[in-house]
This record gives C-alpha cells, structure tokens and sequence, in this order.
C-alpha cells in the first residue's frame, strides 16, 4: 500500500511570476559566467562592498553635520574598512554558512571597539550570513548558531561599556616639563 501526500509545489510546473523572474535571473546571471553559488555569491559581496562604502560615507556626512561631533577620518576608514571586509566574507555564505556567520560577527564586534562609544555601524552583512545559516542549516542547528552569534555579539557589546577604555590624549599645548626635555634633546 503506498502513501499519497498532497504536494503543494508540483515538479516542473509554474507558480506565477516568482518563478517566472527567478528563472530569467538565473538565465541572466548563467550568461554572465555567474553560474555556480560560489560565483554569485562572490557577485553579491562586491555590490554589498560598494552599497557600504557609499552608505557609510553617507551616515558619516551626515554625522558631521551635528554640532558638537566630529568624526575622526580614523573612524570613517575603520567602518568602510571593516563593512567592505564584512561583505566580502559573504563569497562563502553557502560554502560555510556557520563560518562566515561568526566571522562577520567577529569583525563587528571588532568595529564597535574601534569607534567611540555612541556610535554604531552595522551593515547588511549580518543579517545576510544570519539568513544563509537559517536557509542552509537545519533548523536546531540554525536557531543555535545564530543564538550563540547574538550572546556574544551582547556579551562584546556589553564588556566594552563596562570596561573602561584608554584615557584620551589631552590636546593643545603640551606641558611645559615636557616641552623643555624635548628642546634639551633628553
């Protein structure tokens, strides 16, 4: 006796527009040497590089703009550093999704402890490889993977407001104790 199940998505049969624009897609990208889920993935990281490059420019304009906060040149070239590195790491979302996951986490808890507190970038990046792990991954093994990146992406976050950081710099003039032992030559 065999066992009937009603499939909702029968083999080779059209479902209406989705397939329709997902098969010209795959039929553009295909003509483009775009052909296997490496290469388009790698496609998908340099547009996500140049989209964060032109995004953070823009939320670093936009930031000088306030009175009072002046972003260091340091902390622009960090987040457009670290954004481009974010993406680029996205070329192996389907190779190893759990990989590339923990390493954009990584770098992004690099990037809150580069800026200054207060401010916070956060590109497409995460929420792709977070994607990927739950389309690639069984469900058990996603819901802990993504899980474990939030604890300590949370716990990061949350050592670099409780722990202090390096004293800033005073700027101006330098004390008179030093600027006579420099002219001294000691």
């Amino acid at each position: 006796m065999t066992t009937q199940t009603d499939d909702p998505i029968e083999p080779g049969v059209s479902h209406g527009w989705p397939d329709r624009f997902a098969a010209w897609n795959d039929a553009r990208l295909t003509a483009v040497g775009l052909s296997t889920p490496f290469r388009r993935d790698c496609a998908l990281a340099v547009l996500m590089v140049l989209l964060h490059v032109v995004l953070v420019e823009l939320v670093f304009a936009e930031q000088a703009r306030i009175p009072g906060v002046v972003p260091a040149p340091f902390h622009l070239t960090v987040a457009v550093v670290v954004t481009s590195a974010q993406s680029l790491v996205l070329c192996i979302r389907r190779v190893n999704p759990v990989l590339c996951l923990w390493v954009v986490s990584l770098l992004q808890v690099l990037m809150f402890a580069a800026l200054p507190a207060g401010v916070a970038v956060r590109g497409l990046a995460p929420a792709i490889a977070a994607y990927g792990c739950g389309a690639m991954l069984p469900s058990r093994r996603a819901v802990r993977v993504v899980a474990g990146v939030i604890l300590f992406e949370s716990a990061a976050l949350l050592l670099m407001a409780v722990v202090p950081g390096p004293e800033p710099r005073p700027r101006g003039r330098p004390s008179r104790r030093w600027s006579a032992s420099w002219c001294r030559g000691r």
